[in-house]
């Protein structure tokens, strides 16, 4: 970067795009991060009934955001004054690369890879963008709300150890041996499935603010779900003996409790997450944004995203409008409108781009379109959002005072 000047032009134009270099950041660790865990949740069953299509879409979504990622994160550390920062960033940043690297490896049918492995990938993947989001002070998830997810997910993961010993139970005393290996392979897959959603909620919890990770986590607890139906399933054919199916019921009943305690958390979020209705319609803008990055690769969702993004950004300008009819301050009331109209204009260019880029999936000159448009709607809800980003900065303060 050429020499800023210190005169207060300059250093709002470098807070500014200090700001948006941080969001664009997480956004990108967070698009990336959920689908690693949707790799990794589809290809938890039969091979041969894996949906490649989705499991494609997603790798794809992991590599557009990192080749945007790897082009943003030097702008960002060429702008931050303390140097060692800077290299800690980037450094961060080819471990979560290298990460990345190694759960798609891990995931890859000729590997092998153990489905241990994949999961203790996938955690490291979480891991590392854990610790790129919290040196650029973009770690919005309070550590409270992340524990209490991981506590809950191990209560869960208990819950099916007990049915798991008691299916086995069952399995014991089958006669015949088909209905014997069927218990036994449902209790494996709800065993598994339970690992996977621990690995989940370790990897997504970063990042839980974000409807992407929040559904790769449901979509976890689900399998869960279905894997406690199997058991129960499995073992009802194998017997009819009430002494041992009673208890195999009981523990499925704990399991799905487990599993809603965990959902009604989620669903409840952190306690610092109460917003105004302006601030609730930025974050919805940002979310489907993140949302639309995800579904590059698939057509018909990047055109489904496109309509979920005009409804949000429709709520965010008449949020804004509502605002500003509220302002006395005529000069303040003109820079909301005004900022309305870019944001509006900026939604427009960005759908035609998502349009173009539905039609042309294999055009890259497409997709490239969409990322510059996506980034530039980014940068409007950026700037628009004055008091959403204001209070992020309070944020990152909070927490840089914490390890001061």
């Amino acid at each position: 970067l050429p020499p800023l000047g210190k005169d207060p032009g300059s250093l709002e134009w470098k807070q500014n795009q200090i700001d948006m270099q941080r969001q664009n950041v997480s956004s990108q660790v967070t698009a990336i991060t959920a689908a690693a865990a949707q790799v990794v949740t589809l290809t938890s069953g039969d091979p041969a009934e894996t949906n490649y299509t989705a499991v494609g879409s997603a790798i794809t979504t992991i590599s557009s955001n990192m080749s945007e990622l790897v082009k943003g994160l030097p702008m960002l550390a060429a702008l931050l004054a303390d140097t060692n920062d800077s290299n800690k960033i980037l450094e961060a940043a080819r471990n979560l690369a290298n990460a990345t690297e190694g759960l798609l490896k891990s995931a890859l049918p000729e590997n092998q890879a153990s489905r241990q492995q994949l999961l203790g990938a996938l955690s490291e993947t979480g891991e590392r963008a854990g610790d790129l989001l919290g040196l650029i002070g973009e770690e919005e998830v309070d550590k409270q709300f992340q524990e209490d997810l991981l506590a809950l997910a191990r209560q869960v993961a208990a819950a099916t150890q007990e049915l798991v010993k008691q299916s086995k139970a069952v399995a014991a005393k089958a006669e015949d041996p088909t209905l014997q290996n069927s218990v036994i392979d449902a209790a494996r897959v709800s065993a598994m499935s339970t690992s996977q959603l621990v690995a989940c909620t370790k990897a997504l919890s970063c990042c839980l603010n974000s409807p992407l990770a929040q559904d790769q986590l449901i979509e976890a607890a689900k399998q869960v779900a279905a894997a406690v139906e199997k058991v129960v399933g499995s073992c009802s054919q194998a017997t009819d003996n009430d002494a041992l199916l009673q208890p195999v019921g009981q523990s499925a009943t704990d399991v799905t409790a487990a599993l809603n305690a965990l959902l009604a958390r989620l669903r409840e979020g952190p306690a610092s997450s109460r917003q105004g209705k302006y601030d609730e319609a930025c974050d919805a803008v940002l979310a489907v944004i993140e949302r639309l990055n995800a579904a590059q690769g698939d057509p018909a969702e990047l055109v489904k995203e496109a309509r979920n993004l005009a409804a949000a950004t429709s709520r965010m300008v008449s949020a804004m409008r509502e605002e500003a009819s509220s302002l006395t301050d005529r000069q303040m009331q003109d820079r909301l409108l005004q900022s309305a109209r870019i944001l509006a204009e900026a939604t427009a260019k960005m759908i035609a781009a998502a349009k173009l880029a539905a039609q042309n999936p294999d055009d890259e000159g497409a997709h490239q379109g969409l990322r510059k448009a996506t980034d530039d709607l980014r940068n409007a809800v950026s700037l628009a959002a004055g008091d959403t980003l204001r209070k992020r900065v309070i944020k990152r303060l909070e927490f840089a005072a914490k390890q001061a």
